[in-house]
């Protein structure tokens, strides 16, 4: 590798409902704005509920999203595709998330398993960002931890809430508010439970070995700020 220094890549997926059946678009950007974006055809129709929250839904045998064709692809090439995209690369990439370890990763890692796709070598771990917050961002200078609640608790303006997309820019640009705010630097984020090795999802899926348990973390003080006055709260990830 060219460096052993993390490389972060901020990574949102979507997916049918909260099980995950259905995966339905990976994106991701990278800590120095390149991005990678592709939708997956589910090759059989959506339910409603799914057409609702994310405005996707399949027809004749492709996939649309509030009116317009999108560009899709079957399932396999497109975890072919982002694993490619992650190896040209060449370091070590902590693949970041917000809920990672609740969802993101457990989706990913399942459906990379069932369908026996190579893994770079330099995709080392996953980071969570929601662990951290929790900790430091504390009522009642923020209502909760959802990923638009943060986003306007710094004043960033999220174009497409439940795009793969959108939500890894947005995910990423608030982490660097919160870096650039309380003068950390960014691997404090993932310290104290909040990075898992990325192999350790692969031989749960692959092999059944329980999720090594993340260590205690210790209380950490909240953040001071100005109160911000409270906002109806919007479903995100």
């Amino acid at each position: 590798m060219d460096s052993d220094k993390t490389f972060y890549i901020y990574t949102d997926i979507e997916t049918d409902n909260i099980e995950g059946k259905y995966l339905l678009q990976i994106a991701a950007v990278t800590e120095d704005n390149v991005q990678f974006n592709t939708f997956v055809n589910p090759q059989r129709p959506l339910e409603h509920t799914t057409t609702n929250f994310l405005g996707l839904y399949h027809y004749k045998g492709d996939l649309y999203r509030n009116g317009a064709k999108l560009y899709s692809k079957h399932i396999v090439d497109a975890l072919k595709a982002f694993m490619t995209w992650i190896k040209k690369f060449n370091k070590p990439v902590m693949l970041v998330f917000h809920n990672g370890f609740a969802f993101d990763s457990l989706v990913l890692s399942k459906k990379l398993v069932y369908f026996n796709i190579e893994i770079p070598a330099n995709l080392i771990s996953i980071g969570d960002t929601l662990p951290y917050f929790r900790r430091s961002l504390k009522t009642p200078d923020i209502e909760n931890h959802k990923l638009s609640t943060l986003a306007k608790y710094f004043d960033i303006h999220q174009d497409h809430a439940h795009d793969a997309l959108s939500d890894s820019i947005t995910l990423k640009l608030i982490c660097e508010k919160f870096i650039e705010k309380f003068k950390i630097k960014p691997e404090q984020m993932f310290e104290h439970g909040g990075t898992r090795s990325f192999n350790d999802y692969i031989l749960k899926e692959r092999d059944g070995i329980p999720l090594p348990k993340l260590p205690k973390t210790p209380k950490a003080k909240s953040k001071k700020s100005k109160p911000k006055s409270k906002t109806k709260s919007q479903t995100a990830e």
